[in-house]
């Protein structure tokens, strides 16, 4: 009962009382549900894969999603062992996986390289071999540590030179010992924190800033929710971005699988709960940004292997880096009307500073079916006798570089 009554509590705290966003559903990930798996975005292409799949596998397989076309094309699969809970970067155009597991923590250390569809093995991570270890990339060099090994979580931290493909040990991270680490990048700093300590006895929910020219870690917010762990991290120049996860309770009830997204401004040092994901509440997902767009994929509602709660699904939130949304609470950024529509729609903003340059119309399945140019109006009307009878939405975009959503019926 007393799991019962705390689930409950969670759904209504973390679901009902907060804006859901205007996610898209997209087309499932090719490969099998997966949890722990390695992603990364290159030049406008999403990457996921090499992870532990519901068949209680580590798989080799990396997929790429094109969000141009809306599909899934299989790349060249790792050419080594199958492994997850790699710590993934992304390092001048180039795909990097550290760590992991591969029967047993592994220091490997592999590079993708999109333009030629290789895989090329690389310097050994220099620490013990481990596990949900975290890492974030500031200019061209590669930043990993934390993670988990033999009983023990660590501390220890080492920069990444991919050109001289070297390794440095730089100052430890100044937190707890932890595994299962959030980290992202905001301009020239690193960010770190939540996790759990070794066998999630403690979870955090400190976070951590390192500078890597003076190499020196110092404090930051806390994060709101306490007990957090094994996120999806996203970040632009001015803000850092934390979606999903597990809720961990030191004791009675663990792996409870949360749907919020987190903004942090580092200029305020706050945290703002900026709405919640549409999709089942997960952790240990796959997730990338494509231009301002927000994507995850895959995951479970459970970390213990167990494979019917492993995920595939893939979604979308548009503009998801900047929230540019002055309706927040709703799913209608503008007005579309008439809606039900049989033949014609019109779109209206209700401002006249925004400029309307095109709009992009998906069906329910994620397909983009049409893509019109509305020539710097500030409403329009749009032909949508071509389109099927259903449910569509559409994304307008503004010559301010606006993101908007909405939906529309077709009759």
């Amino acid at each position: 009962m007393k799991k019962f009554l705390l689930t409950i509590l969670l759904g209504c705290t973390l679901t009902l009382c907060y804006p859901q966003l205007a996610w898209l559903k997209l087309p499932d990930y090719p490969g099998l549900g997966m949890v722990g798996s390695s992603y990364f975005s290159i030049n406008g292409k999403g990457y996921m894969g090499i992870g532990f799949s519901s068949v209680n596998s580590g798989t080799t397989e990396l997929y790429e999603y094109d969000a141009t076309l809306n599909i899934w094309t299989q790349k060249a699969s790792l050419p080594s062992g199958a492994r997850y809970t790699c710590v993934p970067l992304v390092i001048n155009n180039k795909g990097y996986i550290v760590s992991g597991y591969k029967n047993g923590p592994t220091k490997e250390v592999w590079e993708y390289d999109p333009a030629t569809n290789q895989w090329l093995q690389k310097a050994n991570f220099p620490g013990v071999g481990r596990t949900n270890a975290a890492g974030f990339t500031i200019g061209n060099k590669g930043y990993v540590g934390t993670g988990y090994s033999g009983g023990s979580s660590y501390t220890d931290f080492y920069e990444f030179d991919p050109v001289a493909n070297t390794w440095t040990q730089k100052a430890n991270f100044i937190g707890i010992a932890r595994n299962g680490a959030a980290a992202f990048t905001i301009g020239n700093f690193g960010y770190l924190g939540i996790g759990n300590a070794t066998n999630s006895i403690q979870n955090m929910d400190d976070f951590y800033k390192y500078d890597p020219v003076s190499n020196s870690w110092s404090q930051i917010a806390s994060f709101p929710i306490t007990h957090s762990s094994c996120p999806s991290t996203y970040a632009t120049s001015t803000a850092g971005y934390v979606l999903c996860g597990y809720y961990y309770q030191t004791s009675g009830i663990t792996h409870n699988p949360l749907n919020t997204l987190y903004r942090y401004d580092p200029f305020a040092d706050e945290w703002e709960l900026s709405g919640t994901f549409r999709g089942l509440p997960r952790g240990y997902t796959g997730g990338f940004s494509i231009g301002n767009d927000i994507y995850i994929a895959g995951g479970s509602q459970s970390n213990d292997g167990n494979g019917n709660l492993m995920l595939s699904d893939l979604w979308k939130l548009s503009n998801g880096l900047t929230l540019m949304q002055f309706n927040p609470n709703g799913s209608s950024d503008f007005k579309i009307y008439p809606n039900p529509a049989i033949d014609y729609i019109t779109i209206e903003t209700g401002s006249q500073s925004r400029h309307l340059d095109h709009i992009r119309v998906y069906d329910s399945s994620g397909k983009l079916v049409m893509k019109t140019e509305l020539n710097d109006v500030t409403h329009a009307e749009v032909d949508v006798t071509s389109l099927r009878a259903g449910i569509y939405f559409v994304e307008l975009i503004t010559k301010e570089k606006e993101v908007l959503d909405s939906r529309f019926i077709k009759q």
